[in-house]
């Protein structure tokens, strides 16, 4: 969990914001998973990267309670029918037409604010790096 944060914190400009949020953080996931399984997981060539990483210690992805508090903090820079739109469809997982019964408006709107939001939280988390 704490390696999918990092690589998710480090790889956040390549982020579309086409699917889920949370769809992402699972391709991460079941990328590392494919990876171990092929037994990259100790190909020292792989973790080169992870090594320099590691003595940063003011990246956020350094300690898993600093990314919660970066994430936490780029949410709450959002205007607030933002961040409702953002956890309407990574947290609770709904979809376009979900969220747009629940904010009672179509469900291209819906999937446009949703668009617009993840990009306004990318830029946020960009912004506090």
């Amino acid at each position: 969990m704490q390696d999918t944060y990092v690589t998710a914190a480090m790889h956040m400009e390549d982020f579309r914001g086409d699917g889920s949020l949370e769809g992402w953080l699972v391709r991460i996931v079941a990328s590392a998973c494919r990876r171990m399984s092929r037994g990259q997981k100790n190909d020292p060539n792989r973790h080169d990267d992870d090594l320099a990483l590691a003595d940063a210690a003011l990246l956020p992805e350094a300690d898993p309670l600093a990314l919660t508090d970066w994430l936490d903090r780029a949410l709450l820079s959002l205007p607030e029918e933002d961040r409702l739109v953002l956890l309407l469809a990574s947290v609770e997982g709904m979809e376009g037409p979900e969220i747009a019964a629940q904010l009672e408006i179509t469900p291209n709107a819906a999937r446009a604010r949703l668009f617009r939001a993840r990009a306004k939280l990318r830029e946020a988390l960009l912004a506090l790096e």
